[in-house]
C-alpha cells in the first residue's frame, strides 16, 4: 500500500526551522495519524508523501507559502493595556488568546508591553519559516466512514 489521498498514514517526524535551525519537534515515541487530503497537516507535507510506502523515509523542505505562511507585519497589534484582564501578568513572550467580534478565537504572542500598551504578534509563531522535515512512514490503512467524514482519527491509548 502506498500513501495517497484518502488513506490514513502514521508518520515519525522531526521538525527544524531553517533560519536558526531550531528543532522544534524531535521524533516521537508516539506516531502522528492523519488523513492524507483533508488539510489536518501543513499542506506542503501531505503532498510530499504521496506515493512513499511502510518504512520509506523522507526529507522534505517545505517554504513558507506551503507552511504557515509569510509573516505579515499587520498582525502584529499594539493594545490598550485597558483590553487585558487585571489579573494577567505579562511577560515578553507568553500566549494571549483574544475574541475577536466574530467570534474567533486568535492567539498571540506578547512582544513588549508598558504601564499603556501591550504589542502583540498575531502571525503564527512559524510564518516566514522554512520548515525542515525528517519523516517516516510508520502505517498505511484504509480510513474509516467515520474518518473519511471527520478527517483524522483520536489517538487510542
Amino acid at each position: 500500500m502506498i500513501v495517497q489521498q484518502g488513506k490514513v498514514i502514521s508518520i515519525l517526524f522531526s521538525l527544524r526551522a531553517d533560519q536558526d535551525n531550531k528543532l522544534i519537534a524531535s521524533r516521537q515515541h508516539k506516531p502522528l495519524e492523519f488523513l492524507v487530503g483533508k488539510k489536518k497537516l501543513i499542506l506542503g507535507l501531505d503532498k510530499e508523501l504521496i506515493g512513499l510506502s511502510i518504512g520509506d523515509t523522507k526529507k522534505v523542505k517545505i517554504p513558507p507559502e506551503k507552511g504557515y505562511g509569510l509573516r505579515d507585519e499587520s498582525r502584529v497589534r499594539s493594545l490598550q493595556r485597558s483590553q487585558i484582564s487585571d489579573h494577567i501578568e505579562l511577560h515578553q513572550g507568553m500566549t494571549l488568546k483574544r475574541k475577536m467580534k466574530s467570534g474567533t478565537i486568535v492567539t498571540g504572542i506578547v512582544k513588549s508591553f508598558d504601564e499603556e500598551q501591550v504589542v502583540v504578534d498575531f502571525n503564527h509563531p512559524l510564518a516566514g519559516e522554512t520548515l525542515n522535515f525528517e519523516t517516516e512512514i510508520i502505517d498505511i490503512r484504509d480510513a474509516t466512514a467515520e474518518e473519511t467524514q471527520d478527517g483524522y482519527k483520536e489517538p487510542s491509548e
